[in-house]
């Protein structure tokens, strides 16, 4: 059976619609980030500082307010001491070691971790960061959600008002 000369246009604007809503609804059915999406689950970054200040920030976009934030700072093997704590909510903190100091922040009520590494040393340093988000639902104590053992050696950057 043909189509009709008339109920050609239709049968194809039909066509595309179906071709259309099969791609958009393709890519809506995927995670839209990763599937550890760092929440109770360890992840890491990287960023090279030398001379010039070097700043880091988590391709994750972070809630305070619904979860807390756990970070650590290595320089080559060596980890970051956490030496002060400031800003709104404390969500500042500033780890140092000989020659290198990272300041981290997790700032607002959905933002990025962003870690600033200066280096007072001679040559490149290679500043790695590990991290982690514990989602806090109400009701949750501070000790309490699964995974608590990956948190062990972080420090915690969000979350430090909360009783």
């Amino acid at each position: 059976m043909t189509a009709s000369p008339i109920s050609r246009p239709i049968l194809v604007k039909g066509l595309v619609a179906a071709i259309l809503a099969i791609a958009l609804a393709a890519p809506a059915a995927a995670p839209a980030s990763p599937p550890s999406d760092c929440r109770d689950q360890l992840c890491f970054g990287a960023v090279n500082v030398g001379a010039v200040e070097a700043v880091w920030r988590s391709p994750e976009t972070f809630y305070p307010n619904n979860e807390d934030l756990f970070a650590s700072i290595h320089v080559g093997r060596r980890p970051l001491v956490a030496v002060r704590s400031y800003g709104p909510a404390l969500c500042r903190h500033r780890f140092a070691a000989p020659g290198t100091t990272v300041v981290v922040k997790a700032c607002g009520a959905g933002a990025q971790m962003v870690a600033r590494a200066s280096r007072t040393k001679a040559g490149i340093g290679r500043i790695r960061i590990a991290y982690a988000a514990r989602p806090m639902i109400a009701g949750d104590s501070a000790a309490g959600g699964s995974g608590a053992g990956i948190y062990s050696g972080l420090h915690q950057i969000t979350g430090l008002s909360r009783d």
